[in-house]
């Protein structure tokens, strides 16, 4: 429903409102785990969608909120809260390029693209049984996005047949902590690898 709201122009819900919304529709639900689903999984979807800095802003402090009152909500809530610390961090960065010239052509993943990614993620470090958490306590981001594979020659991940948008999709990319992105790239370049 806040889907189809959210989208027709007669309707126009704001985020606000979609939030409201996906609590009253929760509230249909008497048990706690569906509950906790059916409200991370709207609100997580509402995460992801196109937010100006504004509603971002907004929307990720009703969520903090929501997150105090209910505590348990942070085992469904955890994917939303991460891609909205990404979203505020870009913005920050965004605003700062935007005063230092023109826009250079893509070279890093659209910013709908990395919440994508946060909110897969729920905030944690792809690298299996790494437990390095990708936000910090003051709401910044501390993860890398990785390219499994790359169109850049130089790249550990280098294989030829990749054309720079493939590289930048959803699909070829992860989070990982500092350690990792690292310790992979190491191992890569010095492994051969075949094209």
């Amino acid at each position: 429903m806040c889907r189809t709201y959210r989208t027709d122009p007669q309707f126009a819900l704001s985020t606000a409102e979609a939030f409201a919304v996906a609590l009253l529709s929760a509230a249909s639900r008497s048990d706690i785990e569906e509950w906790t689903e059916f409200v991370g999984s709207c609100l997580t979807e509402l995460a992801v969608n196109d937010l100006d800095p504004a509603e971002a802003d907004g929307f990720h402090s009703r969520l903090n909120h929501l997150l105090r009152l209910s505590p348990e909500l942070w085992g469904t809530l955890a994917g939303a809260d991460a891609a909205l610390a990404c979203f505020r961090e870009s913005a920050t960065a965004r605003s700062l390029r935007a005063s230092s010239g023109p826009e250079e052509p893509p070279s890093r993943p659209t910013e709908a693209t990395i919440r994508r990614l946060y909110a897969a993620s729920a905030g944690q470090c792809a690298f299996p049984n790494c437990t390095n958490d990708l936000t910090s306590n003051s709401g910044g981001t501390l993860a890398e996005v990785a390219f499994m594979r790359s169109s850049s020659p130089e790249s550990p991940r280098y294989r030829s047949q990749v054309e720079q948008d493939q590289e930048l999709a959803y699909e070829n990319l992860i989070l990982l902590c500092a350690e990792h992105h690292s310790s992979i790239d190491l191992l890569e370049s010095t492994t051969p690898t075949f094209s």
